[in-house]
């Protein structure tokens, strides 16, 4: 994600939380250029280690989220921040989103489900996390403050009374908050839930959810999505070279680093081949 910003985007300042300890050590040897970590001593406050042992990592990286957000907005003087998973891609500048945002205070971006699917907008929401804008003003900081404090008190890998991880608070946001954008452009927010139309002329990201690295050699594109051929030559054949790259950027640092490598059941691996792509091992290591 960060080298894709960076061949794309001139300006701006990441910052990474690092959850792990291991992650801040490797990040700050390979001193990155517009990057500034964030080591979770620093971030975690008595709420935030209170709920931690009552959630798994999936369910405390969410939690983490919307109090990133608000850790940032406190913190940093900045005009504007906005929250991006790490597993985007940018294939263009993204400019016109926040030219599409103006001066709203909050931009947030739909999953777009097919019509045939739009029961998911149930379970997991109709907004997607995976990009999130707030200008910090009045109202970016009420709307943080308000979502860092509710998954706080409940944010859980289970659809439960209308709630699922720290998305669907998102829903009745239009409503809720004033000075809020539903990003329309139709090359944001792309993933494997919603690609199965047509591709728009300018694609600014890619949502990678459910890829999954196996090796240094093997991935998995999509756990659970069909990715049609064209999709996959499109996205992934850049994503995987972009993999590779970082891999190979990582272990100049540290050879021994070996983190993010997913372990794949034969009985996974094979219902994946069977229901996505029966050429994986040899399409992925000769792309």
């Amino acid at each position: 994600m960060y080298f894709s910003l960076k061949q794309h985007c001139p300006n701006f300042t990441l910052w990474i939380l690092c959850l792990e300890e291991e992650t801040y050590d490797l990040l700050s040897k390979m001193d990155l250029p517009k990057i500034k970590l964030i080591k979770m001593s620093e971030f975690e406050d008595e709420r935030l280690l209170r709920v931690r042992p009552s959630r798994n990592p999936a369910e405390y990286a969410w939690t983490c989220t919307a109090n990133l957000c608000h850790f940032m907005l406190k913190k940093e003087e900045v005009e504007s921040i906005t929250y991006l998973d790490a597993d985007l891609y940018f294939f263009d500048n993204p400019e016109p989103i926040f030219v599409e945002i103006g001066n709203n205070s909050i931009g947030i971006i739909e999953h777009r489900f097919p019509k045939k699917q739009q029961e998911f907008t149930q379970k997991v929401g109709r907004f997607n996390v995976g990009f999130v804008y707030f200008k910090n003003d009045k109202v970016g900081q009420e709307a943080v403050k308000w979502w860092a404090n509710k998954v706080i008190d409940w944010c859980f890998d289970r659809l439960e009374n209308g709630l699922y991880g720290d998305q669907l608070y998102l829903n009745d946001w239009p409503e809720r908050f004033p000075n809020l954008s539903v990003i329309q452009h139709p090359g944001a927010g792309l993933a494997p839930w919603n690609i199965r139309t047509s591709i728009p002329p300018k694609v600014i990201f890619y949502h990678f959810h459910a890829f999954k690295l196996l090796n240094q050699d093997k991935f998995v594109e999509a756990k659970g999505y069909f990715i049609p051929a064209t999709k996959r030559k499109t996205f992934y054949r850049p994503y995987i070279e972009a993999i590779r790259k970082s891999i190979t950027c990582v272990a100049q640092i540290d050879p021994n680093f070996n983190h993010g490598f997913s372990q794949f059941t034969r009985v996974e691996k094979l219902k994946y081949l069977l229901y996505n792509n029966p050429f994986l091992d040899i399409v992925t290591k000769n792309l």
